[in-house]
């Protein structure tokens, strides 16, 4: 018999965000390399549908930790680098401000970050809220 380290709806919670991980981090990454590109509002809506909200826990009525939150959203260097090159090939009619990929995984972590700590303390995020952070992502690393 198998006992987990984290409760059955603890890993259903991070079963369904991370089912969606890979998909927030191609949009993710499609904002921080084309952020002038007329698709970058409907690329943040994306984002925004793909992780917003978590339950609370029944157990303990809690929403999940912020750790389980990361882990389930968690992404490695080459798998940034795998994303920032198929992203670049699939918009090449686009011109990418960067393909540097530590340049844009340090952007995803922050925005993980951020989401992971909303998620953890409010149990949701508001559209407006994902595209204020996006924008300062954005901003801040010119």
């Amino acid at each position: 018999m198998y006992i987990g380290l984290v409760s059955e709806e603890q890993q259903q919670v991070y079963r369904r965000i991370s089912d969606r991980a890979d998909v927030l981090l191609d949009h993710l990454i499609k904002t921080l390399l084309f952020p002038h590109a007329l698709e970058v509002n409907h690329w943040k809506q994306e984002i925004f549908s793909f992780v917003n909200d978590v339950p609370k826990l029944r157990n303990n009525k809690k929403f999940p930790r912020k750790k389980l939150i990361l882990q389930a959203l968690s992404i490695y260097n080459d798998a940034v680098e795998a994303h920032v090159e198929r992203v670049v090939l699939d918009e090449h009619d686009l011109n990418p401000v960067t393909t540097d990929a530590a340049y844009v995984l340090i952007c995803v972590e922050e925005y993980q970050n951020w989401l992971a700590s909303e998620l953890s303390e409010r149990g949701y995020v508001r559209s407006a809220d994902v595209y204020r952070k996006i924008d300062e992502i954005i901003e801040r690393s010119k």
